[in-house]
């Protein structure tokens, strides 16, 4: 008899173990989607969209973030996107992949030239590993992103001294 009641209070918490878990799912899918394309990019620009990406990373990761902008120009919709989606996967990466303390997004438009730059303090990309290896998808991403915007992207590492990713984007 023990053992009918032990099934049937398995039986009785596995439904519950389950919604939670469809909770979960449906918690983190809302942030997935949130984070391809927020509602502050469309209805208030990439500044204060970059903005909420800074506030909602520093409530998940103890990395310190700073953000410093000079926009005078405004931008097109897909310059936008595209400059969010680079600052996201920098951000990303950096996360996973840096070790970093500090990251740094400086965005600014000189002479109808924008340029993004993401930097860290992280372990760097070590020059002793093949080419090959740094091929992934992040810098493949940064360098087609760059492309369709008739920009040029160009990286800048050293072993223990961190990363930086410049982004230059003309503006017309």
């Amino acid at each position: 008899m023990g053992v009918v009641a032990t099934d049937t209070e398995r039986d009785q918490k596995e439904p519950d173990l389950c919604s939670g878990h469809l909770d979960e799912a449906v918690v983190r899918l809302r942030q997935v989607t949130h984070n391809l394309l927020p509602a502050t990019l469309e209805r208030r620009g990439v500044v204060e969209a970059i903005q909420d990406l800074v506030v909602s990373t520093k409530q998940l990761h103890p990395l310190k973030i700073e953000f410093e902008f000079e926009l005078a120009t405004p931008l097109s919709k897909e310059i936008e996107i595209q400059l969010y989606r680079l600052a996201q996967e920098g951000l990303a990466n950096c996360i996973q992949h840096a070790a970093a303390t500090r990251f740094y997004i400086k965005l600014t438009v000189n002479r109808r030239i924008l340029t993004l730059q993401l930097m860290d303090n992280g372990i760097g990309i070590s020059n002793k590993v093949p080419a090959e290896a740094h091929r992934g998808r992040g810098i493949a991403g940064f360098r087609n992103r760059t492309m369709m915007l008739g920009g040029q992207f160009t990286l800048d590492s050293k072993p223990g001294k961190g990363t930086i990713l410049t982004f230059t984007i003309p503006t017309i």
